[in-house]
């Protein structure tokens, strides 16, 4: 009786220690690599930038994820994306469609933070890709978007040769065409002009915007929002005399008082070394610049201490 117990206790032993391995989750794949997209940081890392259209999305395989709370997804899914190619930024020709894989989360208790998920069919993104030695494309990062969107690129795109990857990424960015959705360029703007400031630096940007506000042709909707990024972004600047029809000439003046306060406060305690953190540039000539436009800011003692500090130059 006592060895047909212990024998039933040996085999329920057994039988607990395999359940146990069952249900706990495989490592992750060794190629799994969660992060939130970093495009300047993606712009250097990626063998290949994209324009292009997701056409359709194929589950490669679904496994258990470590959960670890209601903020985790409970399963990972590897996701195959097919893309229609409509512009290469980095990388050789491509044929019209290719495909790539990333991980993405399954399963959330509920969603927070950056969207998730692949991306939505049939809207264009800027896709930044790596080669893996076995020739598969994978996304810069998983989990989170491995895109930037650019939703309001409709219709055909020029296949341009690109001089750098940054600066096509603000030639896309920043520079409407008329094939695209005027009002999601205009809803997109904000996210642009951040991006463009980390690609190609203050001053590139502040001339694309600048150039958008004052171009004739483009509507309404796309120059009222560069006239907007510019208060908000170069809001030390003159405004194009086109903005003054498009969000009024008093537009900010309560919020540039204020910050030209804290202005004249930076150039008095920092100078020049303010001058570069605020451009993010050591070059001379930016910083010349910088000053030159500040010496016609309507406050006198702003005037006063650009003055001096072109003197030291």
């Amino acid at each position: 009786m006592q060895v047909n117990l212990m024998a039933r206790l040996w085999i329920a032993g057994i039988v607990g220690v395999l359940w146990a391995g069952c249900q706990r989750p495989a490592p992750p794949p060794p190629d799994l690599h969660v992060e939130t997209l970093n495009v300047p940081t993606a712009a250097n890392r990626s063998d290949l930038i994209l324009l292009a259209v997701p056409l359709s999305h194929r589950d490669v395989r679904v496994f258990a994820n470590p959960w670890r709370g209601v903020g985790e997804p409970k399963r990972q899914a590897e996701v195959e994306t097919t893309l229609k190619v409509l512009r290469v930024i980095k990388g050789p020709p491509l044929p019209a469609e290719v495909r790539f894989r990333a991980y993405y989360g399954r399963d959330y208790f509920f969603v927070t933070g950056m969207p998730k998920g692949p991306a939505p069919i049939g809207l264009s993104a800027i896709f930044f890709l790596e080669r893996r030695p076995n020739g598969i494309l994978r996304s810069s990062v998983d989990g989170f978007r491995p895109e930037f969107a650019t939703h309001w690129v409709t219709g055909p795109v020029e296949p341009e040769p690109c001089p750098s990857p940054q600066d096509c990424m603000a030639e896309i960015l920043l520079r409407y065409r008329q094939a695209d959705d005027a009002q999601a360029y205009a809803d997109g703007l904000d996210s642009s002009v951040g991006i463009c400031r980390r690609l190609i630096g203050f001053f590139r940007t502040f001339d694309l915007l600048t150039n958008m506000a004052s171009t004739e042709q483009h509507p309404a909707p796309v120059k009222r929002e560069a006239c907007s990024e510019l208060t908000k972004s170069y809001n030390e600047f003159e405004l194009p005399p086109a903005c003054a029809s498009l969000i009024g000439s008093t537009h900010g003046a309560k919020d540039s008082a204020t910050y030209n306060a804290v202005r004249r406060e930076y150039l008095k305690k920092a100078g020049l070394a303010w001058v570069r953190e605020r451009i993010g540039s050591d070059n001379e000539g930016d910083v010349r610049r910088y000053l030159q436009l500040m010496k016609k800011s309507p406050d006198n003692e702003i005037r006063r201490l650009a003055t001096s500090l072109l003197a030291e130059l």
